[in-house]
């Protein structure tokens, strides 16, 4: 069971789709979320803090100190984004890795299908075993 929950993921390609961070991104209808991030200028993946994440810290879940001095305002809770920030902000990408909920029902087949190959094996196994016993 252990191993079907390691493969799912991989079971079909799942689709990654690159979006503005002000702007941000949410799939349409039902998804199964793999992964999420930011994406630095040089197409890095920003790292994300572990743990507790300090308010003024970070604007649009990138750390404040990868963005120029003027995106400090907004991250202290300023209304509104200077032009420079937005300008930086603007060479962010944000990125969303997930399998659609319109698989369902394609992932299903395929773990029956590994369900029922294993069951069958194992079935063919116990018969080759009980067929050579001695009388």
């Amino acid at each position: 069971m252990a191993i079907v929950l390691w493969l799912r993921p991989h079971y079909m390609s799942a689709v990654t789709t690159t979006y503005n961070v002000i702007r941000g991104y949410t799939p349409p209808g039902a998804f199964w979320q793999l992964s999420t991030g930011v994406l630095a200028p040089n197409g890095q993946p920003v790292p994300q803090s572990s743990g507790m994440v300090l308010i003024g810290s970070q604007l649009f879940n990138i750390p404040v100190s990868r963005l120029p001095q003027s995106c400090a305002a907004p991250a202290n809770g300023a209304s509104s984004i200077a032009p420079s920030c937005r300008a930086a902000l603007d060479s962010y990408r944000g990125f969303i890795t997930y399998q659609p909920a319109s698989r369902f029902w394609a992932f299903q087949g395929i773990e029956t299908g590994v369900f029922v190959l294993l069951a069958a094996i194992l079935l063919a196994v116990t018969a080759a075993v009980l067929l050579r016993r001695d009388p």
